[in-house]
């Protein structure tokens, strides 16, 4: 945000020469006499303007015009002197008509619907306090009516005597404006449906001032590509309306061609950017295409197996994977695999954008993070993600609770992932989505659908990514036939669709296990209380037929014998795998190390993450103690246990 400075030693040098004479009445004594410190400070700022000899009565009234003058330039805003005010009582050639245009369009001062702004009347003291109080941020927490009580509260009205219909004279101006020096301001820190305010001392009337104003339109260009023409927007800009905005803390990566609402400081940065409900969109997967041409695209919803019709505006956009396509056939809008979004911005059913989204998915089984390669698990082949001079290489996480997309680069890649590719008709820019995103059991149902494969796991229902049905078709073994009774882990891309299958318990997981419990009457179930490698508490059921210690076992109550002592379950580090259903197929328990002296190792390859336990008491021997500790669980610390 724009902060307007001023050289603050200025205001506070009292002894800056060259200050104009004031000359106050004689028996101005009313209000307690005149503050000279106050005097100075408006003078010095401008806010009190001496006449051509130098003389200021400070008992003289403030007009209406003046007051504006004095708001205008608190706000730091430039006087508008050619613009059109819907007033009758002011010649745009007034030196003060460019203030009271200026104070109207900051919305200090109503537009009068009679036409007369009476420049000349005088200006109440109420009529400061309340523009003081919305310049410094605090209009929202008060109640109707409160202005001045709230201003009492502040500090506003310290040292003077005067009441809020009081006309205001220039000493009581001076020493509003004077103690409104001290008051810390109320940012608003968010913008839109869920605003937000915070008191922030270090923000000061006179340092500090920002009004986001709010406007709509369409997002026409960012840093990779705009609408009609290439945009040339460097990084962290994008544009609406044709006109370039700094994003600030706003993200706009999935906005493009969206009409939005946004908010934005007097340096065009943008500070609150939201989609608007007006946007009529329409989502088409790729195999749900029947014919695509320039003007529409006939497809066939998911519904009722009816052909439906998008129409095209004439002039429509077509953005493939992030980048205009300025050039474009009716085969670009019907890609082989993906979806469209289509976008219509101005809600007259014909949609002006098309978003062409056509990828490849990398289930990810290992890294090079210092050279940037994963190694693919479906096609079992390297990919390199280095730049190599593109225009842009984004790399983004998707996180499925939410829906939306977040920066991220390499380093947060992770071993069973599923990455996304997205390329450029031009190769110029590399679009990555991240997912973590997996579903866990058994195959119920595989159903059909324009030569899409969709299965039921559990309640839910997923489509198969065109990647993985291609490579199961093409004979790939990494590729395993999905049929019902199937029971696996299956990751999902970012469009929710499945893009690898896996039925391996090869890896062990490792955890703290806090406790066990056997639950039912006839048939036991065991359930284990733990601190997963990913940092997480879980309960896990351990499944009707277990390997356990390298034995398997049926009698559930025979391992909840082996994990207690004396029908107490002890906490210990374990090593367990997975089934694809989420129970506990397999399970070890490390030998503690010192268990003597009341703590616990753990297997120092695998846990690498940082757990807090607060206030726990503990007992070591005969001594017990209170204590608040942090554990970072790496190779040189322990968890700290009970002896018993």
């Amino acid at each position: 945000m724009k902060r307007c400075l001023l050289i603050m030693c200025l205001i506070f040098a009292m002894t800056v020469p060259a200050v104009p004479q004031v000359f106050a009445e004689s028996a101005a004594a009313e209000n307690g006499g005149y503050d000279a410190d106050a005097v100075h400070f408006a003078l010095q700022l401008d806010l009190l303007s001496p006449s051509a000899e130098g003389e200021l009565l400070l008992s003289q009234t403030v007009t209406r015009a003046e007051l504006a003058s004095i708001l205008r330039k608190i706000i730091h805003t430039p006087a508008l002197a050619d613009a059109t005010l819907p007033i009758t009582d002011m010649e745009t050639g007034d030196p003060l008509y460019g203030d009271v245009a200026a104070a109207i369009g900051a919305g200090l001062f109503r537009a009068p619907e009679s036409g007369l702004f009476r420049p000349e009347e005088p200006a109440f003291a109420y009529q400061l306090v309340s523009s003081l109080l919305d310049i410094l941020g605090y209009r929202p927490s008060i109640g109707d009516g409160k202005d001045w009580a709230a201003a009492n509260k502040l500090g506003l009205l310290r040292g003077l005597s005067i009441g809020e219909m009081d006309v205001l004279n220039c000493g009581q101006a001076a020493k509003i404006c004077y103690n409104a020096m001290d008051i810390p301001m109320m940012i608003q820190t968010k913008y839109g449906e869920n605003a937000e305010w915070k008191v922030i001392d270090s923000k000061k009337i006179y340092t500090e001032y920002w009004h986001a104003v709010s406007a709509t339109g369409i997002v026409d260009g960012n840093e990779k590509t705009g609408l009609t023409a290439e945009s040339g927007l460097k990084k962290g800009w994008i544009s609406i309306d044709q006109k370039p905005y700094q994003l600030g803390e706003t993200n706009a990566d999935s906005l493009l061609g969206y009409r939005v609402e946004y908010w934005y400081t007097e340096d065009d940065t943008l500070v609150y950017l939201q989609k608007l409900s007006e946007n009529r969109t329409l989502k088409i997967a790729a195999d749900d295409i029947a014919d695509a041409k320039r003007e529409k695209i006939v497809y066939y919803p998911d519904a009722d197996g009816r052909e439906r019709e998008a129409k095209l505006a004439g002039d429509v956009d077509v953005i493939y994977n992030d980048r205009a396509l300025f050039d474009f056939t009716a085969a670009d809008l019907k890609p082989k695999s993906g979806f469209l979004t289509l976008i219509d911005a101005d809600n007259d059913n014909l949609y002006e954008v098309v978003k062409v989204y056509e990828y490849v998915n990398y289930y990810v089984t290992a890294l090079d993070q210092t050279n940037q390669l994963l190694t693919d698990g479906l096609r079992m082949e390297t990919v390199d993600f280095k730049d190599n001079g593109r225009l842009c290489v984004d790399i983004k996480s998707f996180q499925a609770q939410s829906g939306e997309y977040y920066p991220a680069d390499f380093t947060q890649l992770a071993v069973k992932n599923v990455v996304s590719v997205m390329e450029s008709r031009d190769k110029e820019c590399v679009t990555a989505i991240v997912s973590s995103d997996k579903a866990s059991g058994t195959v119920t149902t595989v159903r059909e659908k324009n030569g899409k494969q969709y299965v039921t796991v559990g309640e839910a229902e997923y489509a198969v990514s065109d990647d993985f049905k291609g490579q199961y078709d093409a004979g790939n073994q990494k590729a395993i036939k999905i049929e019902t009774g199937l029971a696996a882990t299956f990751y999902l891309d970012f469009n929710g669709e499945i893009a690898f299958v896996s039925t391996d318990l090869s890896q062990w997981q490792y955890g703290f296990m806090s406790g066990a419990a056997l639950e039912g009457t006839f048939s036991k179930q065991l359930k284990l209380r733990i601190f997963n490698d990913e940092g997480i508490w879980e309960d896990r059921d351990v499944a009707d037929t277990v390997t356990f210690l390298g034995e398997t076992k049926k009698d559930m109550t025979e391992v909840y014998g082996s994990l207690a002592q004396g029908g107490t379950v002890k906490p210990r580090m374990i090593k367990y795998r997975l089934r694809p259903d989420g129970k506990i197929g397999k399970l070890d328990t490390p030998a503690d190390r010192s268990a003597d002296v009341g703590y616990i190792g753990y297997d120092t390859e695998h846990f690498t993450k940082d757990a807090v336990m607060t206030d726990v008491k503990y007992k070591l021997r005969n001594r017990s103690f209170q204590h608040k500790y942090s554990m970072e669980l790496t190779t040189t610390t322990m968890f700290y246990l009970p002896a018993s």
